[in-house]
């Protein structure tokens, strides 16, 4: 009889343990699932710095051009000179996390990025500068990374958006905040590296202290590998080259192609044009590119609610017949502001292209080999966005810059049946 106590006791003991168990993992289980802000707000002021230091060539060229004594011709070097980083990135980018984790690639990327911003300040030679713009490619390897980090997360699609945003409102931040400083206070050129590099130091060591714990052993364990002598055996994930067979791949690496070199002209070239053309200041030509790149974010961003109404197929076809009538007003207008004004419409006309390119090549490809093929999409992309620029650099230095306009207009209606032949496929 003394015994049924203590069972019974026990018992409730027992259950009193399970339910505080139960209650503790309850508890425990949103911070197992708590998201690494620190790694977030890092990424996301890193991707801002990014946009600060991709949008600075073009704020800066009229006065590199006066600087080094150069024409339109030579300056158009610099745009090929980052995408080399980019593609020397790409190529090491895995072997480099299989060896070193995520840490050192995050961190090797500012410290690029730094050592381009610290040989600018200095105002080296042409021939040193051009060779510091290859470091900036690097970027890629922290790009990269951080949206494959990102991609495994529950808020993926927010962390993301998070990202873009704040890479669009370093690159809409840069041409203003430069010429404010070089133009309005009556500075030279490399007076706005000194505050870029302040920007980079201070990112450095937040990537550090945010990714320390991102090492080789944690990236294995992250990937579902057992050892790190497993990634030294045969990769076996599709090559690029798997996807050369399927049409999609070629129209969508030329329609990326001809949209980067769309974009990087624009953003290249507009201050400039702003300068000889509308006789306009760097300070008015440097809120145009910005107003240009607030545009492409704002149409990025209202793609999905425009969807909902409108088909991506027409929407897209409509937008680029729009973004030619307004490079045809841009042509005629003489007035200042109305041309900042049909800059800022172009960007949000252009801002849901790269997007539904990119829709359309998950929809065409096998899901086998769509990582692949959006990879070499998104390479040819880069090409892009240096030979397209450089090319107007040739035009520009034999016709003037005043056909800038035509050449982005041509650009545009190679786009459109690139576009049409997308919808054919699909």
């Amino acid at each position: 009889m003394e015994s049924e106590p203590l069972i019974a006791g026990r018992g409730r003991d027992e259950h009193l343990g399970t339910e505080e168990a139960l209650l503790s993992s309850e508890i425990s289980e949103p911070a197992k699932e708590a998201l690494p802000l620190a790694e977030i707000a890092s990424g996301v002021y890193a991707l801002f710095v990014a946009g600060l230091v991709a949008s600075t060539l073009g704020a800066i060229l009229p006065q590199l051009e006066e600087y080094y004594q150069l024409s339109d011709k030579a300056i158009s070097i610099i745009f090929l000179c980052p995408p080399v980083g980019f593609f020397l990135a790409a190529y090491f980018s895995r072997s480099l996390h299989l060896k070193c984790g995520r840490r050192v690639a995050v961190i090797i990327a500012p410290v690029c990025q730094l050592t381009y911003a610290l040989t600018a300040s200095q105002a080296p030679p042409f021939p040193v500068l051009l060779a510091s713009l290859v470091a900036v490619g690097f970027f890629g390897l922290m790009d990269g990374s951080l949206y494959a980090w990102v991609g495994g997360m529950k808020p993926a699609k927010t962390v993301i958006g998070l990202l873009h945003g704040a890479f669009s409102i370093g690159a809409a931040s840069g041409p203003f905040l430069a010429n404010a400083i070089t133009s309005a206070a009556h500075k030279p050129w490399y007076t706005w590296y000194y505050v870029l590099t302040a920007f980079v130091f201070l990112e450095l060591p937040c990537l550090a202290y945010s990714f320390w714990q991102h090492d080789v052993e944690s990236f294995h364990v992250e990937n579902g590998r057992k050892s790190i002598r497993d990634e030294e055996e045969p990769d076996e994930e599709p090559s690029p080259q798997s996807s050369f067979s399927y049409t999609a791949t070629w129209i969508g690496s030329a329609y990326v192609f001809a949209f980067m070199g769309v974009e990087f002209t624009v953003t290249g070239w507009g201050i400039a044009y702003m300068n000889r053309v509308n006789e306009g200041s760097n300070l008015l030509g440097g809120a145009c590119v910005s107003l240009f790149h607030l545009g492409l974010a704002a149409g990025k961003l209202s793609l999905g609610v425009m969807t909902r109404y409108v088909p991506v197929q027409l929407l897209v076809t409509s937008f680029l017949c729009l973004a030619l009538l307004s490079q045809v007003a841009f042509a005629v207008s003489t007035i200042p502001a109305v041309s900042v004004a049909l800059m800022a419409l172009l960007g949000f006309l252009l801002g849901p292209l790269y997007p539904s390119g990119i829709i359309m090549m998950t929809q065409l490809l096998p899901r086998e080999v769509q990582v692949a093929g959006i990879s070499f999409v998104n390479s040819m992309g880069q090409i892009g966005a240096a030979f397209m620029p450089f090319v107007f650099g040739l035009i520009s230095n034999r016709f003037g810059i005043e056909m800038l306009v035509y050449y982005i207009c041509l650009q545009l209606a190679l786009i459109i049946p690139l576009w049409l032949w997308f919808f054919r496929l699909h």
